[in-house]
């Protein structure tokens, strides 16, 4: 994910032998279709929400000088309001409260953000 205004994700598939690429994109978007489908596995949520909680602050202690500066040029050049920086800082809260999110909740993320958005595909 790149904190912009809008919100936008970006994905890279590495190691894809050349003559796979022209069908990474209807393997992704099968993917998603067969995980809504499915449903959310909120185990392996709960396990991929802890994981990113660790190594945020696992940033935060080794990497403070790039975190936090990161963090301001954020809020300077999309906050709006001065609750703006502590939210931005405040990630273990917000992950705590996204731990507590239900399948539906996920599933229409995974809607909205990936299989209804607009998409781009670059191979190379």
């Amino acid at each position: 994910i790149i904190e912009n205004k809008a919100t936008v994700q970006f994905l890279i598939f590495k190691n894809v032998p050349m003559k796979m690429l022209e069908l990474i994109k209807d393997k992704f978007f099968t993917l998603l279709a067969d995980i809504l489908k499915e449903g959310v596995d909120m185990n392996k949520m709960a396990h991929v929400l802890h994981r990113y909680k660790l190594k945020r602050l696992d940033d935060m202690e080794q990497n403070p000088h790039i975190t936090c500066a990161m963090g301001f040029i954020g809020y300077f050049l999309y906050g709006e309001h001065t609750n703006d920086l502590k939210t931005i800082f405040s990630f273990e809260e917000a992950l705590d409260r996204l731990a507590t999110r239900g399948k539906e909740f996920w599933e229409g993320l995974m809607k909205r953000y990936l299989v209804d958005a607009p998409c781009v595909c670059l191979k190379g």
